[in-house]
């Protein structure tokens, strides 16, 4: 745990760190900072909420890393109302950038960092980190690491990079990528765009019209973890990757399907509505229509087979008959 009495602003964070000063009494803008146990000074700019820090992890000014009862330093660094950077060390930190534009690195350990209000830009770097954006149109970014990422108000763009990360968008138009990793994805509130990556992951759209892909980065070849997508409320458009299994949710959602998809990766579609929900199935434009047809599962109450040139590529499940009037066919160019 923090032992926090005592500490001004901020904690020298570890070597090579950057950190945000509130008011340290100076009346110039540039002065020299003595650190206990170092004979160098270091040069640090209160203009703009930034100063560098070089040497032994020491105290400055009375403030300090502190050590937990089992001996793992912990480092708290807060910004400014201006446009900070900061930076964090091989220790656990706090960093808190206030107000402002502010760039933050983590570094190693198991961070929290917090971008308070303005557009922010938040690396985790290596670490299980939590990153939290807070008002603003934020970027952040896991690294490696297991780490959950939250983008709270705004429009932000939100990246698990490595590692099985959570990612939540919060209020606001939304970018979730969740890269490699079994990653969890929840856009929340607004009109989001959530991509899982590779790895099994799990992505819920919640109210809004979102866009949820469960297929590869590149966006043509197969993913073939299976994932499982959400629309949640609202019209959605779930593109289904090898063996993904997707629910719409509440609203007229579309349903995209590929020829990624095949016998040994079908796609299952659990909550079909025949009077607003839409299957769209597109294929390479190279002068052939495909040749889809539908079966209906004898075993089964309203389960139905979709099959592109005889092969079954996804299953259906829905309220009613599905026919071919539910397809729509749309050519794609490649190459």
């Amino acid at each position: 745990m923090l032992f926090l009495a005592g500490l001004i602003s901020m904690v020298a964070v570890g070597t090579a760190a950057m950190w945000g000063f509130e008011d340290l009494g100076t009346s110039d803008a540039r002065d020299d900072i003595g650190t206990p146990g170092d004979a160098s000074d270091e040069a640090s700019d209160y203009d703009n909420g930034t100063a560098a820090y070089s040497g032994a992890q020491d105290s400055l000014l009375d403030i300090a890393t502190d050590d937990d009862p089992e001996g793992d330093d912990y480092g708290i660094a807060r910004g400014t109302a201006d446009a900070d950077t900061l930076s964090g060390g091989e220790v656990s930190e706090f960093l808190d950038g206030l107000d402002g534009d502010d760039r933050i690195a983590s570094g190693d350990g198991d961070d929290v960092a917090r971008g308070g209000d303005g557009n922010d830009t938040i690396d985790g770097e290596a670490g299980d980190d939590t990153l939290h954006g807070e008002a603003g149109d934020d970027t952040l970014t896991g690294g490696a690491g297991s780490d959950s990422v939250m983008g709270h108000d705004g429009d932000d763009h939100l990246s698990g990079d490595a590692g099985d990360d959570s990612l939540v968008g919060g209020e606001g138009a939304d970018t979730l990528m969740g890269d490699t990793g079994d990653d969890a994805l929840h856009g929340y509130l607004g009109k989001d765009s959530l991509d899982g990556g590779t790895g099994a992951d799990t992505l819920f759209g919640g109210d809004g019209n979102d866009v949820l892909t469960g297929v590869a980065p590149d966006g043509t070849a197969p993913e073939q973890d299976q994932d499982y997508l959400n629309g949640g409320s609202g019209d959605d458009e779930i593109t289904l990757g090898a063996g993904d299994i997707a629910t719409g949710g509440t609203g007229a959602d579309s349903f995209i399907l590929r020829d990624w998809l095949d016998a040994d990766h079908q796609g299952q579609i659990v909550d079909f509505n025949t009077a607003e929900d839409n299957l769209v199935l597109l294929y390479d434009d190279d002068g052939t229509v495909p040749d889809v047809t539908i079966e209906e599962d004898p075993d089964a109450q309203n389960l139905h087979r979709v099959l592109l040139g005889g092969e079954v590529i996804a299953n259906v499940t829905s309220d009613a008959a599905l026919t071919l009037a539910h397809i729509t066919l749309i050519p794609q160019t490649t190459g």
